[in-house]
């Protein structure tokens, strides 16, 4: 269903996550990370091959040396052209920034999505053309986007006049761009195929800096594309324009979602340690006591055992009390009645003023001058 008014799905990367294509190199490796499995039953992050499939083929359309990028990333086609295998995140990665390499195409996550195909994702593709509406084709894609990728959030929500659809990345941290790019312009190239013209966004957000050119993104999505936003997100007029109804297909739709049930409960279970540390970060904000040391404790380990097991799965405990703290601080001055200092207080952040110094470091913005910008 719809999250609450003003919930805010984008957990704030902190900027150094994500940084420009040219500070890559063969060292740098984009890493998904994946996590490692305690359980036999449990896995790290994967991605379904199809996904996988459908960027050899946009990049064979591009004309790129698709047998040289899968040789730098240890892949085969054959395992690429499996329909129901499933591959580990950091491989898909690895993938990833060896077509980066390889084209030097800054922008390749927008232009494999202008490449790609709904209906070529298998299940969750036919169930976003069979949609009654924009509002039914989010609720499939979040409930089935395991089916394509592990640790891909949607979620879509009222704000004002507007409908905000955002994206985040759960579980591991794209280094690269490309991701969060091809996420939100696949959206768009898959809302044009299925809903025509008439359903546009007014206006795109992305969390990392601005690229040097931003030609291409603003072809893509025909808006305003801002950078260094809170969230990725596409934020659209309210549902005016939003009825899917040239492909929308009700029986059709029933028999595929269960279709896509059945598959989604073959899949193995993901371990999500970091999910859990966040969790017990998330309770201890106000007035308790956040630090690694107490997490580590409540978690019957030691603190240097919980860093190792963080950097594991490619996260530090700074950076998830700092993401939780920015994510909260944006859904929390959505509330109307709680005062700037109840928002600090919730945050256990002890002074004011550190607040406004933390909150201008996330967003740019006064807590105030975003809390007006929202009623604007």
């Amino acid at each position: 269903g719809m999250p609450a008014p003003g919930a805010v799905t984008g957990p704030a990367r902190s900027r150094d996550t994500c940084g420009h294509g040219r500070e890559f190199a063969g060292k740098d490796r984009l890493s998904f990370v994946s996590a490692t499995s305690s359980g036999r039953d449990s896995t790290g992050p994967q991605v379904g091959a199809r996904a996988l499939a459908q960027f050899v083929d946009a990049l064979s359309a591009m004309g790129a040396d698709v047998s040289l990028i899968l040789a730098r990333a240890g892949l085969s086609e054959a395992e690429l052209r499996n329909p129901d295998a499933r591959l580990p995140a950091d491989k898909a990665a690895a993938f990833i920034s060896a077509a980066i390499e390889v084209t030097g195409d800054e922008d390749l996550g927008l232009h494999m999505a202008e490449r790609s195909d709904p209906a070529q994702l298998g299940v969750v593709g036919y169930l976003l053309r069979a949609s009654s509406s924009a509002l039914e084709a989010v609720d499939q894609v979040q409930r089935y986007s395991r089916l394509i990728a592990d640790g891909i959030q949607v979620e879509l929500r009222e704000q004002g006049d507007h409908i905000v659809l955002a994206q985040r990345f759960e579980g591991y941290v794209p280094h690269h761009r490309m991701a969060a790019e091809f996420v939100l312009a696949f959206i768009r190239v898959a809302a044009r195929k299925i809903a025509g013209e008439g359903f546009r966004p007014v206006e795109v957000h992305f969390t990392h800096p601005t690229p040097e050119q931003t030609r291409e993104h603003e072809r893509i999505f025909a808006a305003p594309v801002r950078f260094g936003m809170v969230e990725n997100a596409l934020i659209f007029p309210a549902w005016s324009h939003m009825s899917l109804s040239a492909t929308a297909d009700a029986e059709l739709s029933a028999i595929l979602a269960r279709h896509a049930q059945h598959l989604l409960e073959q899949l193995p279970p993901v371990n999500d340690f970091v999910a859990h540390v966040r969790r017990l970060v998330a309770e201890e904000l106000a007035g308790g006591d956040p630090s690694a040391e107490h997490i580590a404790t409540r978690l019957h380990m030691s603190a240097r055992t919980l860093r190792r097991r963080l950097q594991e799965h490619g996260a530090r405990h700074k950076l998830l009390l700092e993401e939780l703290r920015r994510e909260l601080a944006i859904r929390y001055l959505s509330e109307e009645r709680l005062e700037i200092a109840e928002v600090a207080f919730l945050l256990g952040v002890s002074e004011a003023s550190a607040f406004h110094r933390a909150f201008k470091r996330w967003t740019g913005r006064t807590p105030s001058d975003y809390r007006d910008s929202q009623d604007a």
